[in-house]
C-alpha cells in the first residue's frame, strides 16, 4: 500500500483497519492492533515513507469506542465509524454521536451519513447538529470516495464548511488499486466549492504532524 500511495505521489499513508467489534471485517482486536502499529512503524523506516498508525474504531450501540482510552492514545489518528444501528430512531442516534465525539479521543467520523448506495439507506441524523458537534471537539468529518458509499454529499459538505469543521477526503482504499477512487471524492469537495486550505490531507507533512500532536496532547 505504501509503495502504490509513493507511485502516485502521495508524502504520506494513514494505515486504518476496523476495530474488532466489525467482526464481518476481521476487525483487529487491541493486541493484533499493537502488532500492526509495531509492523507499520517498521515499514515506514524501510521504505522511508511516512505512514501514520490509525484505526477505524467502531462506535458501539451506546457510543461507547471499540478500544480504552490506553490504546487510542497509542495511536496517531483515530478515526470513528458506525456501521450497525443506522435504523434506530434520530434521538437515539444523535446520543451515540454526542458521546462518542465528546470523548475526546476522535480525530475524524468516517462516512458519516453511513449510507451503501442502493444497499443500505443512510441514518436519519440532525445535520446541523452532528456538524456543531464535530466542530466542538475539532473532529474531522469524512468525504469517502468509495463508489458505494459517496458520503458525505456535497450539500452536507457544504453546511459542514459554512459551520466551520475541517474536511478529509480518504479513498477508504482495500487494495492498492484502491486509490484511483480518490477522484470521486474530490468531485464532491468541488461541488461543495471546498478550499484545499480545509482539507487535512491536502497539508504539508509538517502541518499535519503538528496538527496530530496538538490533539493528542
Amino acid at each position: 500500500m505504501a509503495e502504490s500511495a509513493r507511485s502516485r505521489g502521495y508524502r504520506y499513508l494513514g494505515i486504518s483497519d476496523h476495530s474488532h467489534s466489525l467482526g464481518v471485517a476481521n476487525g483487529l482486536d487491541a493486541r493484533r492492533l499493537r502488532a500492526q502499529g509495531e509492523a507499520i512503524r517498521e515499514a515506514s523506516a524501510q521504505l522511508g515513507f511516512p505512514l501514520f498508525r490509525s484505526s477505524e474504531v467502531e462506535v458501539l450501540k451506546d457510543g461507547a469506542l471499540d478500544f480504552d482510552d490506553d490504546t487510542l492514545r497509542g495511536l496517531d489518528i483515530v478515526i470513528a465509524s458506525t456501521h450497525t444501528g443506522l435504523t434506530r430512531p434520530r434521538v437515539d442516534l444523535m446520543a451515540r454521536v454526542h458521546k462518542a465525539l465528546d470523548g475526546g479521543r476522535v480525530d475524524i467520523l468516517a462516512h458519516p451519513s453511513g449510507r451503501l448506495i442502493e444497499e443500505r439507506e443512510p441514518g436519519d441524523f440532525d445535520w446541523p447538529e452532528m456538524f456543531q458537534i464535530a466542530k466542538r471537539n475539532g473532529v474531522v468529518l469524512e468525504i469517502n470516495a468509495d463508489p458505494a458509499r459517496l458520503d458525505l454529499k456535497a450539500e452536507h459538505v457544504r453546511e459542514a464548511l459554512e459551520t466551520g469543521n475541517l474536511i478529509v477526503i480518504n479513498c477508504d482504499a482495500h487494495r492498492p488499486d484502491g486509490f484511483s477512487s480518490l477522484a470521486y471524492g474530490i468531485g464532491i469537495a468541488r461541488r461543495a466549492f471546498t478550499p484545499r486550505d480545509r482539507v487535512i490531507n491536502s497539508w504539508n507533512i509538517g502541518r499535519l504532524e503538528s496538527w496530530m500532536n496538538d490533539r493528542h496532547r
